[in-house]
């Protein structure tokens, strides 16, 4: 399994501090819902990512060599689904990290 960081605890709703709009802030990587036993939790994220991932909702991109995307990451969930973890993928990116003027410290829940 990859693992690049310990578990977080995120809120899941994140609000957009430059337009104000909301996005549900889960992914295939979710794993666990505070509040929830096991079952519960994954029967809850499935149901969300299932809402998420309609069609309606998905571009899908084919990449061809020099390809690049951008996105926002406040407001599009990238891989709703998972890949196979034993398969290599190769993967370059640059990331711009969230902070304090995306509205980070509301992400993450009072310690």
């Amino acid at each position: 399994m990859f693992n690049k960081w310990p578990d977080q605890l995120w809120k899941s709703v994140w609000t957009n501090p430059v337009n104000g709009r909301e996005a549900r802030y889960v992914a295939s990587h979710s794993f666990a819902v505070e509040g929830y036993d096991a079952a519960e939790g994954e029967a809850l994220l499935e149901e969300l990512i299932a809402v998420c991932s309609q069609p309606r909702f998905v571009c899908a991109h084919h990449w061809d060599v020099g390809g690049v995307l951008l996105w926002d990451q406040r407001a599009v969930l990238h891989r709703g689904t998972p890949w196979p973890y034993d398969q290599p993928r190769k993967l370059a990116s640059l990331c711009s990290s969230a902070g304090p003027e995306d509205g980070l410290a509301e992400m993450r829940p009072a310690s």
